[in-house]
């Protein structure tokens, strides 16, 4: 439990440390938001401006995934954080711990900010019960894009890892309907849009909220979207290994 304690200080000062990436991380999606909805509010029905709000909160958490993620573990890396632990008290089990903490919390602060100013600033309330459930799915399904950017970190450079990190979250985002509805795209990216992760999160949060339906086959896919990422992060760890 001291070994946690301190890995969890060691975290805690890493994430303020980097506060200018975490600012972006909230800041340009929350912007992103006030910006739509502002623009499109008189003509929106509430729930669609509902919507917004969840996607946009969506959007700041995978851009943890994809960018400060891959960043943070390859930082641990090239610093020799991971070989200092590796020769002291801390389990991998804890490491991972720790980091899942850290991400939980950022996870936390984001939907706080985003949910705190579509309330004061755009009027939006749900029930309790509403707020838990959003926010739960959010967290849950965050996990598999968790393992895609654990994936990420295993490029060989930063300039990498940065452009990949980038057209996975312009794909994510767009494609999976975070940014604007996909009604509004040609057919044939409708059609790709199923195959994007994030289509089918924002599928789950939508039947759940809109109907109090679970959508089982998106549910499936994702789970499935996990099982693949967490294969490929074995196969290359063995591969890294084997080196």
């Amino acid at each position: 439990m001291k070994n946690l304690r301190a890995l969890i200080k060691v975290e805690t000062y890493f994430t303020l440390r980097n506060w200018q990436s975490l600012v972006m991380a909230i800041g340009m999606p929350l912007a992103f938001y006030l910006l739509f909805s502002g623009i499109y509010q008189a003509e929106m029905p509430y729930s669609y401006r509902v919507f917004m709000m969840i996607s946009m909160t969506a959007s700041s958490l995978l851009s943890f995934n994809v960018f400060a993620l891959p960043y943070n573990l390859t930082a641990d890396k090239h610093t020799n954080w991971r070989r200092f632990l590796h020769h002291s008290p801390v389990s991998v089990v804890q490491y991972y711990l720790v980091k899942a903490l850290r991400f939980a919390f950022l996870y936390s602060l984001a939907i706080g900010v985003v949910f705190s100013f579509g309330g004061l600033v755009r009027q939006i309330t749900l029930p309790a019960g509403d707020y838990f459930m959003v926010i739960l799915i959010l967290l849950v399904g965050m996990i598999p894009f968790s393992f895609i950017g654990a994936l990420i970190s295993y490029l060989p450079s930063e300039e990498t890892i940065s452009m990949v990190g980038n057209i996975a979250f312009m794909a994510m985002s767009l494609l999976g309907g975070l940014w604007m509805p996909l009604m509004f795209f040609p057919q044939w990216m409708q059609n790709l849009a199923k195959w994007i992760p994030s289509y089918h999160l924002m599928q789950i949060i939508q039947n759940w909220y809109s109907n109090r339906v679970w959508a089982w086959d998106s549910i499936l896919a994702l789970i499935a979207y996990g099982i693949c990422f967490l294969i490929l992060i074995a196969l290359v760890q063995r591969k890294i290994e084997v080196k």
